[in-house]
C-alpha cells in the first residue's frame, strides 16, 4: 500500500499535477504531547474536526496527531528515495543512450564495411568469371589443334612405315636376283 502511495507521489510529482503543499505556520505544528492552544483549536474546528472535550480526546488527537506526523515524515522519505532513484535512473539512461548511439555508429560503419567487401567479393566474382570463359575459349582452339597435329603424326608414320615396308621388299629383290644368278 505503501508502494502504491508512492507511485501516485512519484506520478503526481513527474506530471506537475501534484497539488500544492498547504502552507504550515508555526502555529499549526504542535509539538507532541503539548496541549493544543485555542487558535488550533478553533482551525481544527474549522475543518470539520470536532472540538475535544475531555483529556482523553485531547489525547486521542495527539496521538492521531503523531501518527499522522510519523506518516508524513515516511512518506518525505519515501520521496527522498525516490527522488535519488529517479537521479539514478535518469545518469543510467543518459549512459544507456550513449551507449546505443555509438552501438548504432558501429553498426552503420561496420554495415558499410560489409558492403563494400561484398561489392568487391561480386567485381572478384565477375572478374574471375571472365578470365575463366576467356582461358576456355582460348584452350579449345589449341586442343583442336593439338588433335589435328596428332592425326596428322599419325597419317605420316603410317606412310613412313608403308614407305619402308615397300623400301624393305625393292631393296631385297636386287639382292635375289643377284643371289640367283
Amino acid at each position: 500500500q505503501v508502494d502504491k502511495t508512492l507511485q501516485k507521489v512519484e506520478q503526481s510529482l513527474f506530471d506537475g499535477s501534484a497539488p500544492a503543499p498547504p502552507k504550515v505556520g508555526s502555529a499549526d505544528k504542535l509539538p507532541v504531547g503539548e496541549r493544543p492552544n485555542s487558535e488550533v483549536l478553533k482551525r481544527t474546528e474549522a475543518a470539520g474536526y470536532p472540538k475535544p472535550t475531555d483529556a482523553s480526546a485531547e489525547v486521542d488527537l495527539a496521538g492521531q496527531l503523531k501518527a499522522a506526523e510519523d506518516k508524513a515524515l515516511r512518506l518525505e522519505q519515501l520521496l527522498e528515495a525516490a527522488t535519488a532513484r529517479e537521479a539514478v535512473s535518469s545518469s543510467e539512461r543518459r549512459v544507456l543512450r550513449k551507449q546505443l548511439d555509438e552501438t548504432e555508429q558501429l553498426v552503420s560503419g561496420l554495415s558499410q564495411q560489409l558492403d563494400s567487401v561484398q561489392s568487391e567479393a561480386a567485381e572478384q566474382r565477375r572478374q574471375c568469371e571472365a578470365l575463366e570463359k576467356a582461358l576456355e575459349e582460348a584452350t579449345q582452339p589449341q586442343d583442336r589443334g593439338t588433335e589435328q597435329l596428332q592425326n596428322r603424326i599419325a597419317e605420316l608414320e603410317a606412310e613412313l612405315q608403308s614407305l619402308r615396308h615397300l623400301g624393305v621388299k625393292a631393296a631385297s629383290a636386287p639382292l635375289e636376283a643377284l643371289s640367283a644368278a
